[in-house]
């Protein structure tokens, strides 16, 4: 997990950029195919939260939404 700032080229705003990085293994059955490496960005405006946090309340938000709009 890393985090930095970011500030669009037109905008004053800075806004706070949280990565994650996964290490995936795709598998058919028991058999490993290959790896793969995938990244998950989230942009926020909080400052002050965690980034545990920032990612925990994006994927929970995330899921929430999808369960409840079915």
């Amino acid at each position: 997990m890393a985090e930095f700032t970011y500030r669009p080229g037109k905008c004053k705003k800075v806004y706070r950029v949280v990565v994650v990085r996964k290490n995936l293994t795709v598998e058919k059955g028991e058999l490993a195919l290959f790896d793969q490496i995938r990244y998950f960005f989230f942009i926020t405006n909080d400052q002050l939260l965690p980034p545990q946090e920032i990612v925990y309340f994006a994927t929970n938000a995330a899921t929430t939404r999808t369960t409840s709009s079915n």
